[in-house]
């Protein structure tokens, strides 16, 4: 089973509440041969392939820090309606970083 076909019905249970997407993927890995033979290559290379095949923006933020996930994150937050229009209104502390 593909990984685009674990996240379609976590945005399908979601949608009952609010339309939602994922604006990004955190891969998990480990140092550990064995449980890395067992989920893939132990590098930024299954990250890499993990994005190709969701579309979305992956890295492993246990071993490389969750720096670049963050900005994926942070960005696709500042863009949602809601935040937006109480960004306009004054009422987001710490918006427009």
């Amino acid at each position: 089973m593909s990984i685009a076909h674990l996240i379609a019905p976590w945005w399908a249970i979601a949608a009952d509440i609010r339309p939602s997407a994922s604006s990004s993927a955190a891969r998990t890995s480990s140092s550990d041969p064995r449980r890395s033979a067992a989920i893939g290559s132990s590098d930024a290379s299954s990250s890499r392939a993990t994005a190709a095949e969701t579309g979305l923006p992956c890295d492993d933020p246990v071993r490389f820090g969750g720096e670049s996930l963050w900005r994926e994150i942070e960005a696709a937050v500042d863009v949602l309606p809601w935040v937006t229009l109480a960004d306009e209104a004054g009422a987001v502390p710490g918006a427009g970083r």
